[in-house]
């Protein structure tokens, strides 16, 4: 969380590299995107919901790992006051949400669907449900939590040295009150003013 006194020449790599860590991913879902048409083309394709659950997790982990991490979080400048805040809180939830979250629930999918195979009817409109509920919920939390809360934290974090950032101690000082919409729906105990 805080600069080491390494070589200068490492901050700009590492946030180069941080951008393009997703471009692998990115590869491989257009090969999966490629391949599902190819299976289409020829036979019935019983992995929908499945390919739903990937495709989902490959979105949410772009969009965690590679705009609010690498896209926003690493550019030397950013990171410096923005990291520790609540606004990076974006970054952490969204990539492994797709990359661990949607990922093993499709997974699930497929075992079950692998099962079950012919001998029992197997119906997607729930999974289908539950896939949009999930994101639905994820973009809610984005919006109503970690957006309102991490702005101002954010803001306030250019203006203050490097100990007074901490998120909590932002929470107990300077977001009470009607301000902390968040707070105030959360099922925490609100901090004392």
């Amino acid at each position: 969380m805080c600069w080491v006194g390494g070589p200068g020449m490492w901050v700009p790599i590492g946030a180069m590299f941080s951008f393009i860590e997703v471009l692998p991913l990115v590869l491989l879902i257009l090969e999966a995107m490629h391949q599902h048409d190819l299976i289409r083309r020829h036979q019935e394709f019983k992995y929908g919901l499945v390919y739903t659950y990937i495709i989902g997790a490959a979105f949410w982990n772009f969009v965690g790992a590679g705009v609010f991490g690498g896209g926003t979080l690493n550019a030397p400048l950013i990171n410096y006051y923005e990291h520790g805040t609540f606004l990076t809180l974006n970054h952490p939830h969204t990539s492994l949400f797709g990359a661990f979250g949607l990922l093993g629930i499709g997974l699930i999918y497929f075992c079950l669907r692998y099962a079950a195979a012919d001998r029992a009817r197997f119906s997607d409109p729930l999974g289908l449900w539950a896939f949009w509920l999930y994101n639905a919920g994820l973009v809610l939390w984005i919006a109503l939590n970690f957006f309102p809360l991490g702005w101002p934290h954010s803001m306030r974090s250019t203006n203050m040295v490097w100990p007074m950032r901490g998120a909590l101690n932002f929470t107990t000082r300077h977001c009470c009150g009607s301000g902390c919409v968040s707070l105030a729906m959360s099922p925490l105990p609100r901090p004392l003013c």
